[in-house]
């Protein structure tokens, strides 16, 4: 159910970001708001959009909108770039059945600036890795900018610790596209769709240690591992802005939720945060 969208019972849009404990989590991403700037064409609603921490999603709602259902409604409509996207994922051999969009398009808003694309499957995350260089350039995009970075750790900074390394992990942003007129696309990966984020005894703590197994912290949720003195850690976040957050051999320092006996490092709260040595 990650990035899957619902619509609660006030027409508000919420994204469901992760599922821990059998719960689902969220946040409610775009508000009813008569001075909102947003239309929606088919109810006929102004909506604003909302930047909110982590929240349980309503046990009631009006219904739920998929990533791969809107993939095969909205493919044939999408702007030329985007078809030129897929065109590019079909030649590395990713399929339609491997793909979802999310975002203000899957809440059924015109597309204004670029488009949210979900890749499913943990051979099309390391095919996608393999030939990143080959998406950016038959789209004609470019890594994340520096301007850019700086305007997306302006925007979202309020939502995390400040001790939180923000602007070194939007810059390790390899996924994203961003075309020559600042637009900038960061396709998310799924490789399990009904990941359950482990439940953790432990309280918070620090811990120091070198990153392996990097990729999947491209993932929704983020997952990595890290070798310590205490041994070694599986990481799970579902921050959203730690997309691609670190590589192998990154020495790290992180405080989180940590489980010794499970060996597992939860960030889940705005207290949580991770830096570079």
């Amino acid at each position: 159910m990650s990035l899957d969208y619902i619509k609660d019972m006030d027409d508000n849009f919420w994204i469901v970001t992760y599922q821990y404990n059998h719960d689902f989590y969220g946040y409610p991403v775009y508000m009813v708001d008569e001075h909102g700037d947003r239309h929606h064409p088919e109810s006929g609603l102004t909506y604003k959009k909302c930047l909110e921490s982590y929240k349980k999603i309503p046990n009631h709602y009006k219904c739920i909108y998929h990533p791969k259902d809107c993939y095969v409604a909205q493919k044939d409509n999408l702007p030329d770039i985007w078809k030129k996207f897929i065109e590019a994922l079909h030649i590395i051999s990713i399929d339609d059945s491997s793909l979802g969009i999310f975002g203000s398009t899957l809440c059924g808003f015109p597309v204004i600036k670029d488009v949210d694309f979900i890749i499913y499957g943990k051979e099309n995350l390391e095919k996608y890795h393999e030939n990143q260089l080959f998406v950016k350039a038959y789209m004609g995009a470019d890594y994340i900018s520096k301007e850019h970075v700086e305007y997306q750790y302006e925007k979202y900074k309020h939502l995390y610790s400040s001790k939180m390394d923000l602007k070194h992990i939007l810059s390790n942003n390899w996924s994203g596209l961003q075309l020559s007129n600042g637009v900038l696309s960061t396709p998310r990966f799924i490789i399990d769709e009904n990941f359950d984020i482990p439940e953790i005894t432990g309280g918070n703590e620090m811990i120091v240690g070198t990153v392996y197994n990097s990729l999947t912290s491209s993932c929704a949720p983020k997952v990595f591992n890290v070798t310590t003195e205490k041994g070694n850690y599986t990481v799970v976040t579902p921050f959203w802005m730690l997309q691609s957050c670190v590589r192998d051999d990154d020495k790290i320092k992180l405080f989180g939720k940590i489980d010794h006996v499970k060996k597992i490092i939860l960030l889940i709260t705005k207290e949580h945060y991770l830096q570079y040595e």
